[in-house]
């Protein structure tokens, strides 16, 4: 008795399973592009947030250095600085300017006579490496009688 069923024959069993085979191998080879693609994107994406922490760092030490020169100009507005700081464990520390990486604070002030007194009209620039990182634009007057 036959049933009507035959089983397959070699050849094509072997053109089968190597199809597959096949398929299994491209399969890998999709899958390690994209990931491979992921990673190098997700490398460049973290690269650059570590980029804007680092400016997000720097601006922050400017603006404190900003504020402490802008209280010296109120107790002493007649007088330009210019100082370097550099940051050493966690803290900013006076340096001198042949530090690489240090922040140069500079002050200019002008000064405009008025009828009872001077104003002083100043302008502190902190730097990094050349570019300005913050400016900070002050006043302050002193009447001729006193502070």
């Amino acid at each position: 008795m036959s049933s009507g069923f035959s089983l397959p024959s070699q050849k094509a069993t072997a053109t089968k399973n190597s199809w597959h085979g096949m398929a299994f191998i491209m399969e890998a080879i999709v899958l390690i592009v994209i990931l491979a693609i992921s990673t190098a994107l997700l490398v460049s994406f973290l690269n650059e947030a570590r980029i804007y922490s680092e400016k997000g760092h720097s601006t922050s030490f400017a603006v404190i250095l900003a504020t402490n020169e802008a209280e010296r100009f109120y107790a002493d507005p007649p007088s330009e600085a210019t100082e370097y700081f550099a940051l050493v464990d966690g803290a900013l520390k006076a340096t001198n300017a042949e530090d690489k990486n240090c922040f140069k604070v500079k002050r200019t002030v002008k000064s405009e006579p008025q009828k009872a007194g001077t104003l002083y009209l100043g302008e502190i620039s902190v730097e990094q490496t050349g570019d300005i990182v913050y400016t900070l634009k002050v006043s302050r007057y002193l009447s001729e009688g006193g502070v």
